[in-house]
């Protein structure tokens, strides 16, 4: 049995956990929780996580972790040999600042778009007010991120970083959503090209089915 146990869901927020573990080089085992069905409001899942989200991060004394940024710097702290947080103390917390605004801010902004109910409840009629909301909410979010990524070569310095790997999510969904355009967003393309060619990343998004967009 793996020594460590990671509960994601494919191409969702935990993809970032995912990439850790392989980052690090961690033994582990990946646990698929299909949202689409579900599987998180199950009373197994809600055993391991009471909120019923992913990711779920179960450690070998049976401790579990969940939140990604939680996660993610808990890897790169048990893993140090592989670089994930810097040395330096405020570059660390520039890789904290990175997180915590991406859980904050885009991530409030594609719950607002995707799942408007979860904000006014079920009553339709206020349904494209929020995603209209989220909608300029992301568009401000990644002109913020493209600024950014033109002061350096990773998100924090010239190091790739836990905040590169959570990053890397929005990129994608960014793609894919229609919020990065190639020809406005030179400094984000740069940097999603780039991280998106690590390895880490091309297996993780075969193991998920998750298309790399360029």
């Amino acid at each position: 049995m793996a020594a460590l146990i990671l509960y994601y869901s494919s191409g969702a927020a935990s993809m970032s956990s995912h990439l850790a573990l392989e980052e690090v080089g961690a033994e582990y085992e990946p646990r698929a929780v299909k949202l689409s069905e579900n599987e998180q409001r199950k009373p197994e899942y809600l055993a391991i996580n009471p909120r019923g989200r992913v990711p779920a991060l179960v450690l070998e004394d049976g401790k579990v972790l969940t939140e990604a940024t939680a996660i993610l710097y808990y890897l790169a702290r048990e893993y140090p040999k592989a670089k994930l947080l810097p040395d330096d103390p405020l570059e660390q917390a520039r890789c904290l600042e990175w997180l915590a605004w991406l859980a904050s801010f885009m991530h409030i902004g594609f719950q607002q778009v995707r799942r408007p109910m979860r904000f006014v409840g079920q009553n339709p009629d206020y349904f494209q007010a929020v995603k209209t909301a989220g909608m300029q909410h992301l568009r401000g979010g990644y002109m913020d991120i493209e600024r950014r990524l033109g002061q350096s070569e990773y998100a924090v310095g010239d190091s790739f970083t836990i905040a590169d790997l959570h990053l890397y999510v929005f990129f994608n969904w960014g793609r894919a959503a229609g919020f990065i355009a190639p020809a406005a967003s030179p400094n984000l393309m740069r940097w999603g090209n780039k991280v998106g060619a690590r390895p880490s990343i091309q297996k993780v998004a075969e193991m998920e089915s998750v298309k790399i967009l360029k």
